[in-house]
C-alpha cells in the first residue's frame, strides 16, 4: 500500500512529530511505501520527496502586505494544494494519513485529496477542531477556556487568545467559521484517530460521528528500551510554556528540597523558571536534548513528573516512562487519567496543587520499594496496551475499511 503521510513539520518539533516519525517507521518495517508531504525547514529530515514541500513560512514578526499574504495562506495554501496534487501525479497513494495540517499547509489539500479519490485519515493531536487555539486554554489569562464550545468561535477574537494578539485571533476566527461552514473536516476526512477518549468526546460534542472514531493509544517499542528500575531524581521532559505547569512544579520542589528534580527542555518560559529557581539547589535545568540523550536521562529517574494545567491530550512521555520502567506523577487533566493507573503504575494529583504534588514526590523518593514496584507495572502496561503490532493492525483495518 503506498500512503501519503502528512504533516507541517518534518523534523522533530515536539510529541506529534515523534509520532509522526515512529508511525512511518512502523508502516515501512510492515512493507507499506510511505511517502511524506510536509513544510520545507533547514532542519527538517532527509527526503528524497522534498522537493514538493511547500515553502517555509513563519508568522512571526510579519508586518503590512507580508503579514496580510501569510494571514491568508494560513487559511487556505494554493501552493500546498498545487504541490501536493504534482506529488499524487507520480505517487499515486492509495491513502494519505494526516497529522498536523493546520496554518502551514492547511485543510486545502483536502480538497485535492477529495478529488482523486484518495481516502483520509487523520489523527488528531489537540483541539484544533473545537477550539481556534488549539488548547482549551488561554495562555495570557492562564485559564482553561470553554468558550468556542458549539462553534462559538467569535470568542477567540473577544478574548485575543492566539499569540494575544486580535489579529492572529480574527485569522483563526474565519478559518474555524469557513471550514465549519463548509464542513470540510466532516465531509471530508473518513476516518478520525484520537489518542484519548477526552478528545475524542469533544469530537463528539462538534457532531462528528462516533463511527468515524476510534481511540488509539499512542504506541510504543519496548523492545527498543531496556528498563532499569528505580533511580535518583524526579524528572520533567517538555516544552517550558505556560500550560505544562512547570511553574507548579517548582513550587513543589521548594516544598521537598532533599529531593532533586531535573527539568529537561527549552521553551518561551525558560528564562522565567530559571529566574524562579534561583534558590532551589534540588532543581537543574538540562536545556533541549536529543532523543537519545532523553533515553539516558530516565533511565535514571526515579519517576517522571507530569504537571500540566491545560488539558493534555496524552503526554507522549507517559508511555516512554513506562518503556524506562519509571512510574509518572501527572495531574488529572484531559487524557492524562487514561493513561496513568493510580497507585498503580503512578499517582494522580490535582493541577495547580503543588502541596499535593510534593506530596506524591515525597511519597515515592521516601519510598524506592514503591517506585519501583509502579515502574514494572508501568513498563507491562507499555508492553501489552502500548504495543506496536496492536496498532498496526487496528491501524491496517481502518486503512482497509476506507481502500475496499
Amino acid at each position: 500500500m503506498k500512503i501519503l503521510a502528512i504533516n507541517k513539520f518534518f523534523y522533530r518539533f515536539g510529541g506529534v512529530e515523534s509520532y509522526y516519525f515512529s508511525l512511518i517507521d512502523l508502516l515501512e518495517q510492515h512493507g507499506h511505501e510511505v511517502v511524506p508531504f510536509a513544510m520545507q525547514h533547514p532542519s527538517n529530515m532527509e527526503s528524497p520527496w522534498a522537493r514538493f514541500f511547500v515553502s517555509q513560512v513563519d508568522y512571526r514578526n510579519l508586518k503590512g502586505l507580508a503579514m496580510l499574504k501569510a494571514a491568508l495562506r494560513s487559511i487556505y495554501s494554493r501552493e500546498a494544494r498545487l504541490k501536493l496534487r504534482k506529488l499524487i501525479q507520480i505517487v499515486k497513494p492509495n491513502i494519505s494519513h494526516l497529522q498536523h495540517i493546520y496554518h502551514q499547509i492547511t485543510p486545502s489539500i483536502m480538497y485535492e485529496l477529495n478529488k482523486n479519490n484518495i481516502p483520509i485519515v487523520q489523527s488528531l493531536h489537540d483541539y484544533k477542531l473545537v477550539c481556534p487555539n488549539y488548547k482549551l486554554y488561554i495562555e495570557h489569562k492562564n485559564e482553561i477556556c470553554y468558550r468556542c464550545y458549539r462553534k462559538r468561535y467569535y470568542n477567540v477574537i473577544l478574548k485575543k487568545c492566539i499569540n494575544y494578539g486580535l489579529g492572529a485571533s480574527l485569522v483563526a476566527a474565519i478559518e474555524a467559521y469557513l471550514y465549519s461552514v463548509m464542513k470540510t473536516y466532516y465531509k471530508l476526512v473518513g476516518y478520525f484517530i484520537t489518542p484519548s477518549k477526552f478528545l475524542m468526546e469533544r469530537l463528539l460534542e462538534i457532531d462528528i460521528p462516533k463511527s468515524r472514531i476510534s481511540v488509539m493509544y499512542n504506541f510504543i517499542d519496548t523492545k527498543r528500551w531496556t528498563p532499569v528500575y528505580g533511580g535518583e531524581y524526579f524528572l520533567f521532559v517538555g516544552r517550558l510554556v505556560p500550560e505544562k505547569g512547570v511553574h507548579f512544579l517548582l513550587q513543589a520542589a521548594a516544598k521537598v528540597k532533599r529531593v532533586d528534580i531535573y527539568i529537561a527542555g527549552t521553551g518561551p518560559e525558560e528564562d522565567q523558571l530559571k529566574q524562579k529557581a534561583t534558590d532551589l539547589s534540588n532543581v537543574r535545568f538540562l536545556g533541549w536534548l536529543d532523543p537519545e540523550s532523553v533515553r539516558v536521562l530516565l533511565a535514571g529517574a526515579l519517576c517522571v513528573v507530569v504537571p500540566s494545567i491545560w488539558h493534555d491530550v496524552a503526554p507522549l512521555v507517559i508511555q516512554e516512562a513506562y518503556a524506562a520502567g519509571k512510574p509518572v506523577i501527572g495531574t488529572a487533566m484531559g487524557g492524562i487519567p487514561e493513561l496513568i493507573e493510580h497507585e498503580q503504575t503512578g499517582l494522580l494529583v490535582p493541577p495547580r496543587d503543588p502541596d499535593a504534588m510534593a506530596e506524591a514526590i515525597c511519597r515515592l523518593a521516601n519510598n524506592p520499594k514503591l517506585a519501583m514496584q509502579m515502574g514494572r507495572a508501568a513498563r507491562e502496561r507499555a508492553e501489552t496496551l502500548y504495543s506496536p503490532e496492536l496498532y498496526y493492525q487496528r491501524l491496517l483495518e481502518i486503512y482497509s475499511g476506507l481502500t475496499n
